[in-house]
């Protein structure tokens, strides 16, 4: 497995997003990339985001993970897609 810091949602496209989203064991309109990204222009208000990708060893996408700055140091998250193979 492979984690990596992108800079915001402008580095994954529409596509593979919703994709990961597809394959998640508990899929919901909350996660995907249209409610993600509306989400972040309405409410996160100039905080920095901080997108983490996650993928398997072969380079295919596995998981994401959203999180921004509530306050200085501390880090929010308010979703994360799952792999097809993680259970909860």
């Amino acid at each position: 497995m492979k984690v990596e810091a992108l800079p915001g949602f402008e580095t994954l496209d529409e596509g593979r997003w919703n994709a990961l989203l597809g394959r998640a064991a508990h899929p919901s309109i909350f996660l995907s990339w249209q409610w993600q990204t509306a989400w972040t222009r309405a409410f996160l208000g100039g905080r920095p985001l901080h997108l983490l990708r996650v993928s398997d060893d072969a380079g295919t996408l596995a998981g994401l993970l959203p999180l921004y700055e509530e306050s200085e140091g501390c880090a929010a998250s308010w979703a994360a897609l799952m792999s097809p193979t993680t259970s909860t």
